[in-house]
């Protein structure tokens, strides 16, 4: 994956955005996971198309599997994302 965004969750836990590992075209999300060694961990982390994320949030939704805190989170980042794109 040609990383364009990381966000550090700890020092053995990320979430990187970027053009995806089987096309350079797509852009992907992973939830990527380090080895104690530091090497990146293939069978922990997970990577999908930037375009199932909205469906997954939507069927996560559709049936109670995210907290009120969560969704609240998700809701804040959707309006920042909306003004910072201007369509808000």
């Amino acid at each position: 994956m040609q990383v364009k965004q990381k966000l550090i969750i700890d020092t053995s836990h990320s979430i990187e955005i970027g053009l995806s590992t089987w096309d350079s075209d797509e852009v992907s999300i992973r939830n990527r996971y380090d080895l104690p060694n530091g090497k990146f961990s293939q069978h922990n982390s997970s990577e999908v198309p930037i375009y199932d994320i909205a469906p997954m949030i939507k069927f996560a939704c559709k049936h109670d599997a995210l907290t009120p805190d969560e969704l609240k989170d998700i809701i804040a980042s959707a309006v920042s994302s909306l003004q910072s794109q201007g369509k808000l």
